[in-house]
């Protein structure tokens, strides 16, 4: 039977990806609503190909006029028409790639520690495309 002897609790930490273009897919969308009101969807992207290969990647979509390009920007990398009104709906992208253009960003955690960790840039969503066609997940 196995054992194994604990020495107090360790921090679980992964380093941040190095900043560049992943390949990544929508594993999760957590809608939400932002302190002022606005729809906002919590997105996890995990990447697909790669070294990074099953590391997550974060990203927040709000629903708002200040928002509005990053928002038209995200729906063209999904191959959305964004002349007029649309409506999305979180579950029509679950599953679905894209490329994300990653840099290194501080944060501070909840302890008020300062580190250091990934964003996607502000118009870091590109169409997944692979030799000329559309990748097809």
């Amino acid at each position: 039977m196995p054992s194994i002897r604990f020495h107090g609790k360790q921090e679980k930490r992964f380093e941040p990806l190095p900043a560049g273009k992943y390949l990544a897919r929508i594993e999760d969308i957590d809608e939400q609503t932002t302190r002022r009101g606005d729809p906002m969807w919590r997105i996890r992207f995990v990447v697909t190909t790669g070294v990074h290969r099953g590391r997550w990647i974060f990203d927040r979509l709000v629903f708002s006029e200040p928002a509005k390009e990053r928002l038209r920007l995200f729906c063209e990398a999904f191959g959305y028409e964004t002349d007029g009104d649309i409506h999305l709906n979180a579950d029509d992208f679950l599953g679905k790639h894209v490329f994300l253009d990653v840099e290194k960003a501080p944060y501070t955690d909840r302890e008020g520690r300062e580190r250091e960790g990934n964003e996607v840039a502000w118009d870091g969503f590109h169409r997944a495309v692979r030799e000329g066609e559309e990748i097809p997940f």
